[in-house]
């Protein structure tokens, strides 16, 4: 499955620099970067989202670039390199909120907050799960809701504040009750 979705990433890349489409090259290596982050090839999954996020930096396709640079503080996290991985997840928060692009914004201080919990910051993780649940409180965006209230969870079960733990988490899992079976196919859940 892998080979066969690198096989397309990597035609696909060709024809895009066959004909000098600036943006399907990025797109191309943004995507190949990917593959190379599932497959566990960290220093090829670097090289390829750094050169998509060069040409998407060149052609002012900030979204694009958020992305990269959001993907990059994955990688980073990945290998426990957590300043990078804060470096770049911070540029994607900056990239984010000025956009106005509240998902992303959310999604942003989340990981933030998940690079914090993992260094033992617990302070600076609970301020970025709380950014992060209230933008998707002011959303009503439930599956963001639900990952907020888990990650808050997950931070108070750090600390050893069970009972908290447990209303984070009981929280999320009254969320999944209102959601339609799509959402919960979405999440995994069934």
């Amino acid at each position: 499955e892998n080979d066969s979705a690198y096989a397309k990433f990597k035609k696909g890349h060709e024809l895009a620099t066959k004909v000098d489409a600036p943006y399907l090259i990025a797109l191309g290596n943004y995507h190949l970067g990917a593959y190379y982050y599932q497959t566990k090839d960290i220093p090829q999954a670097i090289s390829f989202i750094n050169d998509a996020l060069v040409s998407f930096e060149n052609q002012n396709r900030k979204t694009d670039a958020a992305k990269c640079y959001y993907k990059l503080g994955h990688i980073y996290k990945s290998i426990s390199d957590f300043e990078k991985a804060l470096f770049h997840y911070f540029i994607a928060l900056r990239t984010n909120e000025a956009m106005e692009n509240k998902t992303a914004t959310s999604e942003s201080f989340t990981s933030i907050g998940s690079v914090y919990l993992l260094t033992g910051d617990y302070s600076e993780a609970e301020s970025n799960f709380n950014q992060s649940l209230k933008i998707q409180e002011e959303n009503n965006d439930i599956i963001g809701l639900i990952g907020s209230y888990r990650s808050l969870g997950a931070l108070n079960q750090k600390r050893g504040d069970r009972e908290k733990a447990l209303r984070y988490f009981n929280s999320g899992l009254l969320k999944i009750d209102s959601l339609s079976s799509n959402d919960v196919y979405i999440l995994g859940a069934k």
